[in-house]
């Protein structure tokens, strides 16, 4: 008898999603993989969020919905979904992005044929304002091992940065790093220092292929934040806080290495 395939937990955090929720759901009730289970928060939507979600879990039941009582933002939202993580990888599925019927099983497959990658990604549909879609990708970490490296890079390289948090983690490193943390700029790219500090746990492993669709819109989380000098430098403060990070920055100054002030 073969063993149920590992565990894998979808992560929807929802506010105000009425418009667009339903595909994002539907993508998800659609994967190929079979063992996956569907996470939800309603963010306390003033719309019909919530409601379309509870439907989607009284007829699934791989589905499952929370609902806060008081608004906590993106951060907070996102934070009450990572604890209750209960399967050997897991994923943050935006409120409106779709994902193609395979994205997890292609991306759950690529994790279990490189057991030293923390994070398996794709690239990705973008669906610009205009109607036009381009395809973006993240090749910078390809074939990096160094985990020095992996940050510089990281940092250095810091276009489409942003993809590889659409992508499958193993659960067990959540725990080494925890949840978004705000910085002096509020929520401003809070995910980036996430990313990196994942990076310092292991390797991401890119799939060249389009498994997710993003779609560009007023709403979005990230358009809400006001991209500034002050926000850029607190982000930089942020990422400079990881602290596994720091630890591979210092043990290469130890060394003699002046490549930090280099490439930082």
């Amino acid at each position: 008898m073969n063993p149920a395939p590992p565990r894998v937990v979808a992560l929807v955090p929802a506010f105000n999603a009425a418009a667009f929720v339903k595909q994002t759901l539907d993508s998800l009730a659609a994967q190929t993989y079979p063992n996956l289970h569907v996470l939800i928060s309603n963010d306390a939507s003033t719309d019909e969020t919530g409601s379309i979600c509870d439907e989607y879990a009284g007829r699934d039941h791989r589905f499952s919905v929370q609902h806060q009582a008081k608004n906590l933002g993106w951060i907070g939202n996102v934070n009450t979904l990572l604890p209750q993580v209960d399967g050997y990888f897991f994923f943050f599925a935006a409120h409106d992005d779709v994902l193609r019927p395979e994205y997890v099983q292609i991306l759950v497959e690529a994790l279990q044929d490189n057991p030293q990658c923390v994070l398996a990604f794709s690239d990705i549909d973008y669906v610009m304002s205009d109607g036009n879609i381009t395809v973006l990708s993240y090749p910078n970490l390809d074939s990096i091992t160094d985990r020095f490296e992996r940050c510089c890079t990281n940092i250095r390289l810091g276009k489409n940065w942003w993809i590889p948090f659409r992508g499958i983690v193993r659960s067990d490193v959540l725990r080494l790093i925890g949840g978004l943390r705000r910085n002096v700029g509020g929520e401003h790219m809070a995910d980036w220092p996430w990313i990196l500090e994942l990076l310092t746990y292991g390797p991401f492993i890119r799939c060249p292929e389009i498994l997710y669709q993003k779609t560009w819109r007023a709403s979005g989380v990230s358009n809400a934040w006001k991209y500034n000098p002050l926000s850029s430098l607190a982000v930089v403060l942020s990422c400079a806080r990881v602290e596994n990070a720091c630890c591979v920055f210092l043990q290469i100054r130890h060394d003699g290495s002046n490549r930090v002030q280099r490439e930082l």
